[in-house]
């Protein structure tokens, strides 16, 4: 439907690249003191939030799921790691409150506090963009073996079914019994296959393979837009440097704020 509304051929190969990202090595005796941190222990039911609080984010509805979860199950424990505020926590009742952690980690400490969590929520629109959407804490909770709970259709999503049937994704909208569902999520070994489609050096193969079946016009198309992808790369990592030396001294971009003319995405 989409290649043909969009007037894209269907005759050609393609591939869509998602988020890349490689999980980071966990070493246990630094996962033992941040759990003890935390004060989780190893057999505790764990969910979690990783991200902002961005309309897109719908955090109204995110806490809406925390509250059935946490009324569901008496001992389930929450993770909200965001630099962004949640007003909605304050309609739960105090019970389920007090069984939330709400913090913000840094990202070398990531891999830790999903190493300690069973399931990751993933809450999103039914509209266009999120149908071709890949988000960053999908692959995150994936390939550290954590369980989707998600609602929307989220394009990504789809393409991870067919590549690992197996893996453990409840989509709150179309499994009725999704909370049944969660009492039985027990954290995996992540597939090769699955670590391969987020896998930097495997896509890269994968886009070889297809530029090597296309013909001469499409080639010469394949190579403008891999150039394009480079040039946007390299003036994003032009942006980041230029506004990490100057942000904050009130010099360039006044104060250090990211200059409007290039647009620069600094995040």
């Amino acid at each position: 439907f989409d290649i043909n509304t969009y007037n894209y051929r269907n005759d050609i190969p393609y591939t869509i690249i998602p988020t890349l990202y490689r999980p980071m090595a966990v070493d246990p005796v630094h996962l033992s003191e941040v759990r003890k941190n935390e004060n989780l222990k190893e057999d505790d039911f764990v969910v979690s939030y990783v991200g902002a609080t961005q309309a897109w984010q719908s955090a109204e509805e995110l806490i809406r799921v925390i509250g059935l979860i946490g009324s569901k199950y008496s001992k389930a424990k929450f993770l909200l790691l965001t630099n962004g505020e949640f007003e909605e926590l304050e309609q739960l009742d105090k019970d389920i409150r007090d069984r939330i952690i709400k913090k913000t980690v840094p990202h070398k400490e990531m891999p830790y506090y999903l190493a300690m969590t069973n399931v990751g929520i993933v809450i999103r629109d039914d509209n266009m963009v999120n149908r071709v959407a890949a988000p960053t804490k999908i692959a995150e909770y994936i390939t550290n073996g954590v369980a989707i709970l998600y609602k929307g259709h989220i394009g990504v999503i789809d393409d991870l079914k067919k590549v690992d049937p197996a893996l453990e994704v409840i989509n709150i909208d179309d499994d009725k019994n999704w909370l049944e569902m969660m009492g039985t999520v027990k954290k995996k070994t992540v597939s090769k296959s699955v670590l391969d489609y987020f896998d930097m050096s495997h896509r890269q193969a994968d886009d070889y393979e297809i530029y090597g079946s296309a013909d001469g016009k499409e080639k010469i198309r394949m190579l403008g837009c891999i150039f394009y992808k480079i040039s946007v790369f390299v003036d994003k990592c032009i942006g980041k440097y230029l506004s990490s030396i100057t942000r904050g001294t009130g010099k360039f971009w006044g104060g250090g704020q990211n200059p409007t003319s290039r647009k620069y995405l600094y995040r």
